[in-house]
């Protein structure tokens, strides 16, 4: 009995010791399942937070595409590019040698001056006047073209002719301080002489754009001096410079001429036959005039026309201007 008793004894010792040993493992294990469980929580939200992040960064990055796709619909042009060849007419040292003019008249006079070939205007084989103007115009906008451009604008002061070589069109048009340093006689005397050198198909490219800026900086440099635009005079305005040269020397020697001659000659003839009587064979002793008629003559004032627009020079205000061009 007593050996029961200890027995008894000793495994309900062993039992308590081992039931002691097993609950802080288990409460380590809870722990520790509580603690991945919390840790799986915190990177799931980690995660979310993240995916969520990615997203905002790439809707922010389409906004940022967007908004820069809408701005690039301009395309500045390169700095130091005056002439653009995309007809392919000049070769790489004529492309240099008249981009170096350009680079001089616009340091010289501080305005852009340009000289653009293509094949066609807008895709046309026989664009109007208006509808050169606006290939041009829009040109001119797209690639910034211009020096000192004001009121938020991208382009700014500066002219610029157009060839298009296949439909074989041409305009010239200007914009801000250009539409004044030109005037009328000057664009088309500019036009005439760059015609010259591609007109009836003699195809001068080179010459043609060597004219241009030739001419263009002669008529700035006029500007310069005067603070007018320079007037040039056509073949009508040389004959009439002739005619006067010649005219007014020409009428002195007459007048002079006809004076010696009047002075030679003696014998007058009279107006009046009283002239040739006695002054003693005739006594006039009575003489009455008498009203007969009178006739009116009315001549209207001719009205003063009002149907004149502003030319080349007026420039809308300062905007762009436009000869309107032609074929060549």
């Amino acid at each position: 009995m007593k050996l029961m008793k200890k027995l008894t004894t000793s495994l309900f010792v062993l039992a308590l010791c081992v039931s002691m040993a097993v609950a802080p493992t288990a409460a380590f294990a809870a722990s520790s399942s509580s603690s991945a469980s919390s840790a799986a929580s915190k990177s799931s939200k980690s995660s979310s937070a993240s995916v969520s992040s990615s997203a905002a960064s790439s809707s922010a990055a389409s906004s940022s595409s967007s908004e820069s796709s809408s701005a690039s619909s301009t395309t500045p042009a390169a700095a130091g590019t005056y002439v653009f060849d995309e007809a392919g007419l000049f070769s790489e040292s004529e492309l240099a040698e008249l981009n170096a003019q350009g680079a001089n008249l616009a340091q010289r006079y501080n305005m852009g001056v340009y000289f653009l070939t293509t094949d066609y205007m807008n895709g046309l084989a026989n664009p109007s006047s208006s509808e050169r103007t606006d290939y041009a115009t829009a040109y001119y906008r797209k690639h910034s073209l211009g020096l000192n451009p004001t009121d938020g604008k991208s382009y700014g002061d500066g002219i610029m002719f157009v060839l298009a070589k296949a439909s074989r069109d041409y305009v010239t048009i200007a914009y801000g301080q250009g539409s004044y340093s030109f005037s009328d006689a000057g664009i088309e005397a500019i036009e005439n002489a760059v015609l010259d050198n591609i007109s009836d198909h003699r195809d001068n490219w080179y010459g043609a754009a060597s004219t241009y800026y030739r001419e263009v900086g002669s008529q700035l440099d006029y500007y310069d001096r005067h603070g007018k635009a320079q007037q040039p005079i056509g073949l009508f305005g040389y004959l009439i410079r002739f005619a006067i040269v010649l005219g007014i020397p020409a009428l002195i020697t007459f007048l002079v001429i006809n004076s010696w001659r009047s002075a030679m000659k003696t014998a007058r003839e009279q107006s009046e036959a009283s002239q040739y009587l006695d002054a003693e064979s005739l006594q006039l002793t009575r003489s009455d005039d008498e009203f007969v008629n009178t006739s009116l003559i009315v001549t209207p004032k001719p009205k003063d026309s009002d149907s004149g627009g502003g030319g080349w020079g007026g420039g809308g205000g300062g905007g762009f201007s436009s000869s309107g061009g032609g074929k060549f």
